[in-house]
């Protein structure tokens, strides 16, 4: 399995655009799945190191051929990789319904401390 990003041009050209940080993953020659998210800046404090805050990850999707097969997992570590070289040291996501035994294996707690107020 492999994870890549797209080239370096075509990624500083897609960063500039405002695009997300965006990861897919091949399987079998075949596209698997893919990951994005958004790295928040950290507000400078003092006595901080300066860096990303936590870095949310809005998207992850395996092709249903391919789940159950460690592409989820593949993405997952190469993401939490690329933050930790970013400097961060948090990620968080939505999960979604029946996710919760994976992201659980991953080492993801539940966290009771998010609160959402939706505006629409």
């Amino acid at each position: 399995m492999t994870v890549a990003t797209v080239t370096v041009e075509e990624a500083a050209a897609w960063l500039q655009a405002g695009a997300p940080p965006t990861w897919y993953a091949e399987h079998d020659g075949a596209h698997a799945g893919l990951v994005l998210g958004s790295p928040l800046p950290q507000a400078p404090r003092p006595g901080m190191t300066p860096g990303i805050g936590p870095f949310w990850i809005s998207e992850l999707f395996v092709v249903p051929d391919h789940r159950r097969q460690g592409v989820g997992t593949a993405l997952v570590r190469h993401v939490e990789g690329w933050v930790r070289g970013q400097g961060g040291t948090a990620l968080r996501l939505h999960a979604q319904a029946g996710s919760e035994p994976f992201l659980a294996a991953l080492g993801y707690a539940r966290s009771d401390s998010l609160r959402e107020r939706r505006l629409a």
